[in-house]
């Protein structure tokens, strides 16, 4: 697979995100945990979390 290919599937899957995180928290994921699985700090998760919000309304 080329750089470019995995590229793409990377920007994909990067679009999943505030379903996946909604998703992640109705299963009971702390954010902790979110923050872990997207290499990122809690507080960041929390606050992507709360712009994805924001940009769907």
């Amino acid at each position: 697979m080329s750089a470019l290919d995995e590229l793409r599937q990377l920007g994909d899957a990067w679009q999943n995100r505030p379903q996946l995180i909604e998703q992640a928290r109705q299963e009971d994921a702390t954010w902790a945990a979110i923050a872990d699985a997207l290499h990122m700090t809690r507080q960041g998760v929390v606050k992507l979390h709360a712009t994805l919000k924001e940009n769907q309304s």
